[in-house]
């Protein structure tokens, strides 16, 4: 074989490779479907035998798609929360994909417990031993590592990558070519870990959102005052359950150091030093919240560094952006294409949309899902009902006796009512009586008493008699009008009686129909009442933060929604406002200024006619715009403003144009058409123009 034949053959295997070698690079960017499948559960060994142990935190989104990311919400659900835990949102995305539930998912590895002082030794005296130091004392201490620097921190998770690289690099995790290394984690996944994580949001959004996000007791999950006897616990103790997630001491034991800088709020924009999430040992339960947050202290004011005693770390495994196999063009397209999908711009019911119209479809989608919500928890509710099936107890017998010997009482009072009512109209038609006797002996009287008889003593006694009758009878009556009044009254104490009695057993009834609050008997014979008590509290409590976040949701950036529309609303009256004013310039010109003399004149008063009918026509569009396309509510408000502007650059013709675009938009906006035609033949003359 010639030379020549060599060297051809020897460029053509070395293209063979360079194309397999391209085709090896590019296949996992255009085969999403290709996924590593990586373990829930990665355990990094470390020099001296020590192991961290890492849990897998999935987000539920496409893991087919570079940049998808999961909205979540850091801060307190909770009534005027403190300046620093205000409830945002923020997103979410991972280092790894792998399929989770029969899907690619995106996920983040988080440690299982905080990093402890026997794991930081040992990575630390195999620094020294790189160093050619000597190496310092052996730590076995199980306890969470504490009191070290922002700076000594670091110094141990670049050792620690080092380690792994050069040792542990055939067993690392990896995406797409790009290899896993440990950094702090970012606040959002140490709050999205500490809630639960994805199946705690889905199976129950309620607990989710709870200060101590767990379904059970807060003293089996976590180290507090009250459960650690105010001293540091072991990390990962065997006497505490997990999160979750599989995740240990995340909201008490030790405070937990992350990679953000602090601000107020997550997006507030002024920052200090690092993050600090979570509680420790000696934090009160009621203060232990998955939202807690402070400031780390780097130096104290004589400049000496601080080492917190109850601030310690846990690490978090991830992957390079720029490590993974994709093109710049590819990671330029996913970009994009993620940006598109979750901006704010996009087309309305009919193609129109303003921002004001956008945060309305946020407010709708949002009601559905919790419409969606709602009848999920009543289908729930309804099933748990219905196997209920065993008798419901009845009001206590004392209770029922008690109501019958008021029915009893309340039938006796009514005989006696009536009783006294007859007896108070006998008395009273006797008074009646009484009285026409009364009358008649006074008129006998007056009679004898103009004859100057002698009857008259006779008269004058019958009539006394008379009127004592009189006032006997009328004795009796307000007798029997007292004692009829006593007897309502019994009535009406005896009858607020029963009713209260009635509310009782109704009450007493409606909670013996309910599931939760059945007294029939179960497997558990270790109910608490106590303890149910509490765990209704607990549900009057999620019902709150649900009100809170659908009122966070709704006014969601409401102010800035509102500062847009208006900029909108202003740039739409501005220009519709100089084009009203050039038009009717123009065409005002052109109807009553101008008088033809020859052709070149008419030649000029065409173009000032072409010019005002352009004007018209772009005015007439940008009220269209106007009335079609923003709210009504801040037409007035931007108009107010804008009128001030002009008044103050003395631009009193604009000024009218404003009134004029206040007419024609309202017109539109009660469904009035306006046709350029008519427009342009009435625009010289406008009213509002004069």
């Amino acid at each position: 074989m010639s030379t020549l034949s060599c060297v051809l053959l020897q460029r053509a295997g070395r293209a063979c490779l360079l194309l397999f070698a391209a085709a090896a690079w590019f296949a996992p960017a255009t085969a999403a479907a290709s996924v590593d499948q990586v373990p829930e559960r990665f355990e990094l060994m470390l020099p001296e035998g020590q192991v961290m142990a890492f849990r897998a935190v999935y987000l539920g989104i496409d893991g087919t798609h570079l940049f998808d990311a999961r909205r979540v919400k850091l801060g307190s659900r909770e009534p005027s929360p403190k300046y620093k835990e205000r409830l945002v949102e923020t997103l979410l995305s991972g280092g790894f994909v792998s399929v989770h539930n029969g899907k690619p998912d995106w996920f983040y590895y988080l440690g299982e417990t905080e990093v402890s002082e026997a794991q930081w030794n040992a990575v630390m005296r195999w620094l020294d031993q790189q160093e050619q130091r000597p190496p310092r004392a052996a730590v076995a201490s199980k306890l969470p590592k504490t009191a070290v620097t922002v700076a000594e921190v670091q110094q141990f998770i670049e050792t620690l990558n080092t380690w792994m690289l050069s040792n542990q690099g055939a067993q690392l995790p990896r995406w797409r070519g790009a290899l896993a290394f440990a950094r702090l984690p970012i606040e959002s996944e140490w709050v999205f870990a500490a809630r639960g994580g994805i199946a705690t949001l889905e199976s129950n959004p309620d607990i989710f959102d709870r200060p101590h996000p767990y379904g059970d007791a807060l003293s089996e999950h976590e180290w507090y005052r009250a459960t650690s006897g105010n001293r540091l616990q072991e990390a990962g103790s065997s006497a505490i359950k997990p999160n979750p997630l599989g995740l240990y001491d995340m909201l008490g034991n030790a405070e937990e150091l992350t990679l953000n800088l602090f601000g107020p709020e997550y997006q507030q924009g002024r920052f200090g030093q690092f993050t600090i999430c979570g509680g420790n040992f000696s934090v009160k339960a009621s203060d232990l919240s998955a939202a807690l947050r402070s400031e780390a202290i780097s130096h104290d004011d004589q400049g000496y560094p601080v080492r917190p005693a109850k601030v310690g770390l846990r690490l978090a495994l991830t992957t390079r952006i720029t490590s993974v196999q994709a093109t710049p063009d590819e990671l330029d397209r996913e970009l994009n294409a993620h940006l598109e999908s979750s901006g704010l711009s996009r087309p309305g019911p009919v193609g129109k949309s303003s921002p004001a119209t956008q945060a309305d479809q946020d407010k709708g989608h949002f009601l559905q899902d919790q419409l969606t919500r709602l009848q999920s928890d009543y289908q729930r509710c309804s099933a748990e009902r219905q196997s209920l099936t065993a008798e419901k107890p009845c009001p206590a017998p004392d209770l029922t006796q008690r109501l019958a010997e008021l029915d009893q009482r309340n039938q006796a009072l009514d005989q006696r009512n009536r009783e006294l009512e007859r007896v108070g109209a006998r008395s009273d038609a006797r008074a009646n009586e009484q009285r026409v006797q009364a009358v008649r002996c006074l008129a006998d009287l007056r009679v004898a008493h103009g004859k100057n008889s002698k009857p008259e003593s006779d008269a004058g006694t019958a009539a006394r008699q008379c009127f004592e009758g009189l006032a006997r009878c009328q004795g009796d009556l307000t007798t029997a009008r007292d004692g009829e009044r006593a007897s309502r009254d019994d009535l009406d104490r005896s009858d607020a009686q029963r009713r209260l009695l009635a509310d009782r057993i109704g009450a007493l009834e409606s909670a013996a129909s309910r599931p939760e609050q059945s007294m029939v008997p179960t497997q558990n014979t270790d109910q608490d009442p106590q303890r149910e008590l509490n765990r209704k509290d607990q549900e009057i409590a999620d019902l709150r933060r649900r009100v809170l976040q659908f009122d966070h949701e709704i006014e969601k950036n409401a102010g800035r929604v509102r500062a847009v529309e208006k900029r909108y609303i202003e740039a739409l009256m501005r220009q519709a406002t100089a084009n009203a004013y050039l038009g009717w310039e123009k065409l005002s010109r052109w109807a009553h200024e101008l008088s033809p003399t020859d052709r070149q004149d008419e030649v000029f008063k065409s173009k000032i006619y072409d010019a005002g009918v352009t004007m018209v026509a772009d005015y007439l569009s940008l009220a269209q715009q106007i009335g079609d396309e923003t709210m009504p509510a801040l037409f007035p408000e931007v108009k107010d403003e804008l009128f001030a502007w002009l008044i103050a650059r003395d631009k009193t013709r604009q000024t009218k144009a404003l009134n004029l675009l206040d007419r024609h938009v309202r017109e539109i906006r009660s469904g009035r058409p306006i046709q350029l035609d008519d427009l342009i033949k009435s625009f010289a003359d406008a009213p509002e123009m004069k």
